[in-house]
């Protein structure tokens, strides 16, 4: 092979021998040394060029041993096409009656180079046409998602408006007030939720999530979620949570994430419950395979059908399928799902048929059953010893917060101190002795919690 440089051609100027194939220094017309040519060298094979069989024999000016159906070339030409240093293309050319020189070359060169960039535009516009109709798709279920949304947030506001406004009613009777407050509750949760939910997809869209490993004991973990899970049971709803037997041994340990791990499971077990009306939710870990961990939650509610498999782990998309008549939800529960299992390392799947129930599955890996000692806390304090020695620096710009945080911890004989931004949470803990804790805002006027709490740690960084 020859390779020119300046117009980026191959030249097979002479086929090897059996004796001399394994040389890449014997040529025809002119010696080149390996090192000129190791990185201009093309192995051609069936799998480079799947229409044409070779055989090596087929290189050697005698082709008499070539066998039948295998194209015999004498005299051959390589014209590669490159794109941004990389090989893209190879346009070869045989068994003209002379052999093939510079003119022939620069022509073929002129060639490929035109029905490259005949072949990019084309595929350049299809691309542009795709991201157009992926664009317009986002869009679409954009608009959707917030005309779904505005709903979602309308309807526990409005209960929150409307009852705390009833609550004023003259002469209220105690149950009546009782009912209200639970309502109040509710809907105020379930807007939280939804809020919830917003900020983390966006969190997970900047990159700003990341993951805090710790040790957990895998069996007391799925208990507290099914725990947590039959709080979550609607009375209105005949649904049964149950917790399945498990391979897992008694005290065994995992390092991961804790919290992203039980927001997985707990928006799993929230789906499943909102989409079964009767019947039961079954939650379950297993070990796979002795690296994995298998988690899943079970249901025996409507369904998905098989072909919404991929697209019901995406964002919006819940809002336009058949089950948007369903209780509603931001559309971004299973999302957040699918990216928090990413994050661990793992997978998750979805198999369901319509009418009969649903099963997630997610796995995550798993180290072995090794036991982490976790060192106990020698004689703690008592409740009330503790309580009356705190004092305690909240750093709380607006005014409904900070009373409600200052409610609360009236009633526990904790001395409170306020600071209004991070300039004045500074200046109150250089000049205060003896603060136990500082609860920090991070939004703030004049200096934001990160900074603040950056320049006390300074101060003392205990």
């Amino acid at each position: 092979f020859k390779y020119n440089k300046t117009d980026k051609t191959f030249f097979v100027i002479h086929s090897l021998t059996t004796e001399e194939q394994y040389d890449a220094r014997v040529f025809l017309r002119q010696s080149y040394t390996y090192d000129v040519l190791g990185d201009c060298m093309i192995d051609i094979t069936s799998n480079s060029l799947p229409r044409i069989n070779f055989c090596n024999n087929c290189f050697r000016f005698s082709t008499n041993t070539c066998p039948f159906n295998v194209l015999k070339m004498r005299n051959t030409l390589f014209i590669p096409e490159f794109e941004d240093d990389e090989l893209e293309a190879i346009l070869l050319l045989a068994n003209k009656e002379m052999e093939y020189d510079n003119a022939d070359a620069k022509q073929m060169v002129l060639l490929i180079s035109s029905v490259w960039k005949l072949l990019n535009k084309q595929k350049w516009q299809e691309k542009l046409i795709a991201a157009k109709e992926k664009a317009e798709e986002s869009d679409r279920l954009k608009s959707a998602f917030l005309a779904n949304l505005s709903h979602e947030i309308r309807t526990p506001m409005n209960g929150i408006l409307g009852f705390s406004g009833l609550l004023k009613t003259p002469n209220l009777l105690p149950h009546k007030r009782d009912e209200y407050i639970d309502i109040i509750q509710e809907s105020s949760n379930y807007l939280l939720s939804i809020i919830t939910d917003i900020i983390e997809i966006s969190k997970i869209d900047s990159g700003l999530v990341t993951v805090h490993k710790s040790i957990i004991d895998i069996t007391l973990f799925v208990k507290d979620i099914f725990e947590i899970a039959n709080t979550m049971l609607p009375k209105q709803k005949n649904i049964r949570i149950q917790l399945e037997d498990t391979n897992i041994p008694a005290n065994t340990k995992l390092e991961t994430d804790e919290e992203k791990l039980k927001q997985i499971l707990l928006n799993l077990v929230s789906n499943a419950i909102k989409f079964t009306e009767e019947g039961f939710i079954t939650i379950g870990f297993n070990i796979v395979n002795s690296n994995k961990l298998e988690f899943y939650v079970k249901d025996t509610g409507i369904g998905i059908h098989e072909k919404d498999y991929i697209s019901i782990f995406e964002r919006f998309r819940q809002v336009e399928t058949d089950y948007s008549t369903m209780p509603g939800g931001s559309g971004l529960g299973l999302a957040i799902c699918k990216a928090y299992v990413g994050l661990l390392g793992g997978t998750i799947e979805l198999v369901s048929q319509p009418h009969k129930g649903s099963i997630f599955t997610f796995y995550i890996p798993f180290a072995g059953s090794e036991k982490h000692n976790v060192e106990p806390i020698l004689n703690p304090p008592k409740k009330n010893e503790a309580i009356n020695r705190l004092k305690i620096l909240i750093a709380e710009d607006d005014d409904v917060n900070y009373l409600f945080i200052s409610e609360i911890l009236s009633e526990l004989n904790y001395q409170l101190l306020r600071a209004k931004n991070g300039n004045e949470a500074i200046d109150i803990f250089k000049n205060t002795e003896d603060i136990n804790i500082i609860l920090m805002d991070i939004k703030m006027p004049e200096m934001n919690g990160y900074e603040a709490t950056k320049i006390i740690k300074g101060i003392n960084p205990n």
